[in-house]
Order: C-alpha cells, then sequence, then structure tokens
C-alpha cells in the first residue's frame, strides 16, 4: 500500500498518490511560532503547547490534536508529553519537529513525499533528520564543555533508577558521537520498546527546575515570535538533544554517521543528498533550502508546487 493523501491534498503533490494519514503523523513542538511552518502539510498534525496555554488560537484545519505543557526543558519536554499522551494510540510513524527552523535534509512538505512504502520500512525503525550534513555530527561529552549537562544526566537517571528501570545507562561521564538537533522520523514500534513510565520518568526529571532553566552553554536568544530573551537552548534541553540517540537506541550508543544506504531504508532513491557530484559542483556545500531547489530544477516533473 502506497500512502495515500486524502482529496483534501491532491492538488499539492503530483509524484505520490499517497494519504499519509494513518501511516504517518506530525507532531510540533510550538512557542508562538507562525502557522506557516505547518498549515500546508499533507498530514495531521499534533502539536504541544509551550507557551499559549489556555490561550484561544485558531489552529489549521491539519491539527488533529492539542497539548500543553511548561515552556521548561526545550523541545523534550514537549516530545515526552505526548509520548506520554498517546502511549496507546501511536500512529505507525511520527515526525518529532520543533520551532520554524528547517532542521531535516528537505523542507517537511518534500520529505514527507519522499517517504518510501510503509511496507518497506523495518517497522522497528528511526531516522535523525538532522543527518544531511555532517558539518553536524561531532564528538560531545556530557559533562565538560560541549554540552555541560551532567546535571541533567544525573537526574534522569535517578528518576529512572525510582521508576525500577535499570537498562538505562546513566550518561553524565559519556561521549557521545551525535548529530545536533532533535528532529526525527520514529516507529511507534521504537517507541513502545521503553514502557509509559520510562517516559514519565524523564518527563519529571526535564521539569526539574532545581536545575536552572536557562542556557549555559549557548547564550544566542531567540528574539522573535513573542519570546524576546528565551534561551535558544538550557542545560536540559541540550542534554535530550543527544540522549534520544541512546533512548531510541534501546539505551546503547550509536556513534556513527549515517549514510547513503541509511536513507535508503527510508526515502527514495532520488531525494537522498548524498553522492550527487552535479549539485556538489554547483552549490560545493549542503543546505536543506539548495537541496530542495536543486531537486525542483532536475525533477520538475516531481513537483507541482
Amino acid at each position: 500500500m502506497r500512502l495515500r493523501l486524502n482529496f483534501a491534498f491532491l492538488h499539492l503533490f503530483s509524484f505520490h498518490s499517497f494519504s499519509l494519514g494513518e501511516s504517518v503523523h506530525f507532531l510540533w513542538i510550538r512557542c508562538r511560532e507562525d502557522f506557516s511552518f505547518i498549515s500546508d502539510l499533507p498530514v495531521p498534525i499534533h502539536i504541544v503547547e509551550k507557551c499559549d496555554e489556555g490561550s484561544k488560537v485558531d489552529y489549521p484545519s491539519n491539527v488533529i490534536s492539542v497539548t500543553s505543557t511548561p515552556n521548561l526543558g526545550d523541545e523534550a519536554v514537549g516530545y515526552f508529553k505526548w509520548i506520554i499522551v498517546n502511549y496507546d494510540k501511536l500512529p505507525t510513524y511520527t515526525v518529532f519537529a520543533h520551532g520554524e527552523h528547517i532542521r531535516s535534509f528537505l523542507p517537511f512538505k518534500t520529505l514527507l513525499n519522499c517517504i518510501k512504502d510503509v511496507e518497506d520500512i523495518k517497522v522497528d525503525s528511526y531516522f535523525q533528520l538532522n543527518s544531511g550534513s555532517d558539518f553536524y555530527f561531532r564528538r560531545r561529552r556530557v559533562r565538560d564543555e560541549d554540552l555541560r549537562a551532567k546535571r541533567a544526566a544525573r537526574y534522569q537517571y535517578y528518576e529512572l533508577q525510582k521508576q525500577g528501570i535499570e537498562n538505562f545507562p546513566n550518561l553524565e561521564n559519556a561521549t557521545l558521537h551525535t548529530y545536533w538537533g532533535a528532529t526525527w522520523l520514529i516507529s511507534s514500534v521504537v517507541i513502545q520498546k521503553w514502557p509509559l513510565k520510562f517516559y514519565e520518568a524523564c518527563y519529571q526529571a526535564a521539569l526539574d527546575t532545581s536545575i536552572p532553566q536557562v542556557s549555559s552553554q549557548h547564550d544566542t536568544l531567540y528574539s522573535r515570535n513573542g519570546v524576546p530573551g528565551h534561551p535558544r537552548h538550557t542545560e536540559i534541553g541540550g542534554f535530550y538533544e543527544h540522549a534520544f540517540y541512546v533512548i531510541l537506541n534501546g539505551g546503547s550508543v550509536r556513534n556513527k554517521k549515517y549514510r547513503r544506504s541509511d536513507f535508503k531504508e527510508f526515502f527514495d532513491v532520488w531525494c537522498i543528498p548524498y553522492g550527487d557530484k552535479e549539485y556538489l559542483r554547483k552549490y560545493r556545500k549542503f543546505k536543506p533550502q539548495w537541496w530542495e531547489k536543486y531537486l525542483r530544477e532536475k525533477y520538475p516533473q516531481k513537483f507541482l508546487s
């Protein structure tokens, strides 16, 4: 079965006749960002609000659920909250995204139409969507200047121990080889390899205000979308950006880059950003917007808009 678009979105794309509806959903962690980021995505949208709890908001028609959480712990708190609420009714695959930045190797509208037939993807799989650029793949030590997140790691470990979860490591002295950013395509099978109480423990650790919820290693501040002076990363948020690699990998560290063969497990070959010498001659380095522009020029028949 090809993922099939429902009729409301058929005008957007010519090259897929899929309705992502039941198979792939999109989770967006939002703090007053503009809805243009998700309004034309041809999939059901779930929103976790971090800054507008209780406010009257007119959501786009593709938004099917909204929940809220305190504005702590960056996007990780929102991810954990949504998993807790939906643990027993997860879609087959979910794109986990936040903010309004292009963090995937393609802008989401095009990315969603590159996903292979669900039947061709392993049911227990996940993919880091930031992985288009090797620049973001780096060795980072949790405890020192790379992340300065030793307390966050320790608090997570203690909460898991309290819940009787013994098979997740204490990462406070770990060295992780990871991409920066927490934008994912994750199957429900991967999520449910950990029990619900695992995510409840992580959520409580990420809300712990005994760790100052301010930026320590990243002092660049947001100054748009009505959130002036909001720290770009907190210690807790910075920790979970990288701890998700261990969570999704069943408690062990992946420590390797994504290769073209990894992309081919999830995406149609034409949109994979590795090995295209023509692109590299023209643009010299990788950026998602440039890659999409190049694809539109090379494969105009695949795009209507």
